[in-house]
Protein backbone atom coordinates (compact mmCIF):
# COMPACT_ATOMS: atom_id res chain seq x y z
CA UNK A 1 0.00 0.00 0.00
CA UNK A 2 1.03 3.68 -0.67
CA UNK A 3 1.17 6.05 2.39
CA UNK A 4 -1.48 8.08 0.64
CA UNK A 5 -3.50 5.65 0.65
CA UNK A 6 -2.74 5.00 4.40
CA UNK A 7 -3.02 8.84 5.01
CA UNK A 8 -5.43 9.62 8.34
CA UNK A 9 -8.05 12.30 7.53
CA UNK A 10 -10.68 13.55 10.68
CA UNK A 11 -14.19 14.34 9.67
CA UNK A 12 -15.65 17.08 11.15
CA UNK A 13 -17.59 14.72 13.46
CA UNK A 14 -13.64 14.28 15.09
CA UNK A 15 -13.40 10.85 14.39
CA UNK A 16 -10.14 9.65 12.64
CA UNK A 17 -10.60 7.54 8.83
CA UNK A 18 -8.10 6.48 6.50
CA UNK A 19 -8.85 8.76 3.17
CA UNK A 20 -10.08 5.42 1.81
CA UNK A 21 -12.68 4.81 3.88
CA UNK A 22 -14.15 8.84 4.64
CA UNK A 23 -15.78 8.59 1.33
CA UNK A 24 -18.26 5.69 2.86
CA UNK A 25 -18.14 7.90 6.52
CA UNK A 26 -19.67 10.94 4.48
CA UNK A 27 -21.63 9.08 1.95
CA UNK A 28 -24.00 7.48 5.38
CA UNK A 29 -23.43 10.50 8.04
CA UNK A 30 -25.10 13.57 5.92
CA UNK A 31 -24.34 15.90 8.38
CA UNK A 32 -20.94 15.05 8.02
CA UNK A 33 -20.95 15.79 3.91
CA UNK A 34 -22.97 18.86 4.48
CA UNK A 35 -20.43 20.28 7.34
CA UNK A 36 -17.07 18.56 5.19
CA UNK A 37 -14.97 20.93 3.21
CA UNK A 38 -16.25 20.97 -0.93
CA UNK A 39 -12.44 20.99 -1.85
CA UNK A 40 -11.52 18.60 0.60
CA UNK A 41 -14.05 16.54 -0.43
CA UNK A 42 -13.53 16.70 -4.20
CA UNK A 43 -9.96 16.18 -3.63
CA UNK A 44 -10.82 12.97 -1.77
CA UNK A 45 -12.89 12.02 -4.91
CA UNK A 46 -10.36 12.54 -7.09
CA UNK A 47 -7.67 10.80 -5.30
CA UNK A 48 -10.05 7.98 -4.77
CA UNK A 49 -10.43 8.04 -9.12
CA UNK A 50 -6.73 7.91 -9.30
CA UNK A 51 -6.18 4.88 -7.50
CA UNK A 52 -9.54 3.34 -9.31
CA UNK A 53 -7.83 4.34 -12.97
CA UNK A 54 -3.99 3.19 -11.30
CA UNK A 55 -5.21 -0.20 -9.94
CA UNK A 56 -7.50 -0.95 -13.71
CA UNK A 57 -4.20 -0.25 -15.53
CA UNK A 58 -2.01 -2.55 -13.51
CA UNK A 59 -4.48 -5.40 -13.29
CA UNK A 60 -4.80 -5.23 -17.65
CA UNK A 61 -1.51 -5.23 -17.64
CA UNK A 62 -0.40 -8.12 -15.30
CA UNK A 63 -3.84 -10.25 -16.88
CA UNK A 64 -4.07 -8.74 -20.49
CA UNK A 65 -3.22 -11.88 -22.28
CA UNK A 66 -6.09 -13.63 -20.18
CA UNK A 67 -8.66 -10.52 -20.69
CA UNK A 68 -7.79 -10.67 -24.73
CA UNK A 69 -8.57 -14.80 -24.79
CA UNK A 70 -11.33 -14.92 -22.71
CA UNK A 71 -12.93 -11.85 -25.37
CA UNK A 72 -11.81 -14.30 -28.46
CA UNK A 73 -13.60 -17.15 -26.69
CA UNK A 74 -16.69 -15.52 -26.30
CA UNK A 75 -16.58 -13.66 -30.00
CA UNK A 76 -16.18 -16.63 -31.48
CA UNK A 77 -19.69 -18.16 -29.68
CA UNK A 78 -21.69 -15.52 -30.68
Amino acid sequence: MDTDEEKMVTCVCKKNFVQKSILNHLAKKKVCKEAFSKNEYAALVEARNKRRQQYHKDYNEEHGHELRQRKNISCKKS
